[in-house]
């Protein structure tokens, strides 16, 4: 094989793999902006923290450890049951993990519960 065609061969080869290195990047690029604008959606990330998890993403194995960490993350907004745990106006008084918290922090416990009932 004469050298010319050779190198000629060995250009294409090499431009076809750049290409396709590129092609590769622009689509773990667009996966990654997917999965973060899901995420933001979902309440998962702020968007503060966007550049954070872009950066992350962008590593080796980066949007892996990206969608395991979205599964056990918790969601802002999310309801919560603290409208059954509420004190209301007619309880007797605080759970026994409510007393057990103010023991903790130092806080008188009838004290605590008159200022919730007071509050709802």
């Amino acid at each position: 094989m004469p050298r010319a065609d050779h190198d000629a061969a060995l250009n294409r080869a090499q431009a076809a793999e750049i290409r396709l290195r590129e092609i590769e990047h622009r689509a773990l690029h667009q996966h990654i902006e997917d999965e973060l604008e899901k995420a933001q959606k979902m309440g998962a990330i702020t968007p503060a923290t966007v550049a954070y998890h872009r950066a992350c993403c962008q590593q080796d194995g980066g949007l892996t450890r990206f969608r395991a960490f979205l599964q056990c993350a918790p969601r802002m907004g999310e309801d919560t049951d603290w409208e059954r745990k509420a004190v209301n106006k007619h309880s007797q008084g605080l759970s026994e993990e409510d007393k057990a918290a103010c023991l903790l922090l130092g806080l008188d416990d009838k004290d605590e519960f008159n200022q919730i009932k007071e509050a709802a």
